[in-house]
C-alpha cells in the first residue's frame, strides 16, 4: 500500500453550518486530531440561521438579532405569542464562521479551503483520502456532501423556499417581531411567508412551500413580490 503522509483521527468533509458545529462539539469531549476538508475557496457568508434560545447552546449569548413577539397567522387572523423566557434568535453567517474559525484553530482543528477529494478508500479498518498530490489517513470520515444531487422520485413531499432582503424608504415594520407563520392560499400545498424584521426598515421575506413539486423561477419572485 501507498505511504499516506498524515494521520488524523477525524476528517470531516464540509465547512458548512454542520460541519463546523460537529467538529466543536467533538473538541469539547476529546482531544481528537480533526481535518475539515473544503471545496470552496472561502465561507460562504450568505446565509441567515436562527434558533430559540433555549436550550442553552454556544451562541445563546452570541446572536446578531432577537425577537421576543412570534406571528402566526391564517386567513389574515393573527396570533402573537409572548413569552418572557422565550426568545427567537438569529445570526448571520459571517459572525458564525468567524467565531467557529477562530475556535477551532485555537484547539488546533485543521481546516483545508479550496481543496477537492480525489478518492476516498476504506482498507484495513481506516480512510485512506487522496487530495491534490497529498495523501491523508483517518480512522473516521463524516461526509456531508449530498449523495445525490438529483431529487428521487420517490419522494412524497418537497419543502422548498425563495426569498429577498428588502429595504424600505421608510419605517414600516415592528423590528421585535418575527413572523414565524403567515399562511397563503396555495393549492397544490401548504405555503407560508416567513418575515425576519431585522431593523424598522429592513427584512428578510421568504416564501415556503410543502409541495409535491417545485415552482418555475416566475412563480417564486411573483408570490414573494
Amino acid at each position: 500500500m501507498q505511504k499516506y503522509y498524515k494521520d488524523f483521527d477525524i476528517v470531516i468533509i464540509g465547512a458548512g453550518l454542520s460541519g463546523l458545529i460537529l467538529a466543536n462539539e467533538i473538541i469539547k469531549k476529546n482531544k481528537k486530531k480533526i481535518l475539515i476538508i473544503e471545496k470552496n475557496k472561502n465561507l460562504t457568508v450568505n446565509k441567515n440561521w436562527c434558533f430559540w434560545n433555549k436550550p442553552l447552546n454556544d451562541f445563546t449569548h452570541n446572536f446578531d438579532h432577537e425577537w421576543k413577539k412570534i406571528s402566526i397567522a391564517i386567513n389574515r387572523k393573527e396570533k402573537i405569542l409572548t413569552d418572557p423566557g422565550l426568545k427567537y434568535l438569529h445570526i448571520h453567517s459571517s459572525k458564525f464562521f468567524n467565531v467557529m474559525k477562530k475556535r477551532l484553530e485555537e484547539k488546533k482543528v485543521k481546516i483545508l479551503f479550496n481543496t477537492k477529494i480525489n478518492t476516498i478508500k476504506y482498507e484495513d479498518d481506516k480512510y485512506f483520502l487522496k487530495i491534490k498530490k497529498q495523501f491523508i489517513s483517518s480512522n473516521y470520515i463524516f461526509d456531508s456532501r449530498p449523495t445525490n444531487n438529483k431529487i428521487r422520485k420517490s419522494e412524497k413531499l418537497f419543502q422548498h423556499f425563495y426569498g429577498y432582503e428588502v429595504l424600505f424608504k421608510k419605517p414600516v415594520l415592528d423590528k421585535d417581531k418575527v413572523i414565524l407563520m403567515d399562511f397563503q392560499n396555495f393549492k397544490n400545498g401548504v405555503e407560508f411567508m416567513y418575515v425576519l424584521p431585522f431593523t424598522a426598515n429592513k427584512a428578510l421575506f421568504e416564501s415556503t412551500y410543502f409541495s409535491k413539486r417545485f415552482l418555475h423561477e416566475k412563480s417564486y419572485r411573483k408570490n414573494v413580490v
